[in-house]
């Protein structure tokens, strides 16, 4: 396998194969973990939300909510609107 060392010359990442298809694996791959990130950043995100309608509806203070969402007061505010 040939290596192209202006492509992987950062320390942080495997130095890359100058081989297109084994690169477009790699990049697929990356891709992939950059998008499953971000969706289980939406899940926790949703999660939140709901644990936040919950203590809503129990009329917990905002203060406490926020507090133990960690969302920002400004969700929390729009969410106790919309109770």
């Amino acid at each position: 396998m040939n290596i192209n060392p202006s492509l992987g010359s950062s320390s942080d990442k495997p130095p890359v194969s100058s081989n297109e298809r084994t690169r477009a694996v790699y990049e697929s791959r990356e891709r992939a973990q950059r998008e499953n990130e971000a969706y289980e950043e939406e899940i926790r995100l949703k999660a939140k939300i709901e644990v936040a309608k919950n203590l809503v509806k129990m009329a917990l203070p905002l203060s406490d909510i926020v507090k133990a969402t960690e969302l920002p007061r400004a969700i929390v505010e729009g969410l106790m609107k919309i109770k």
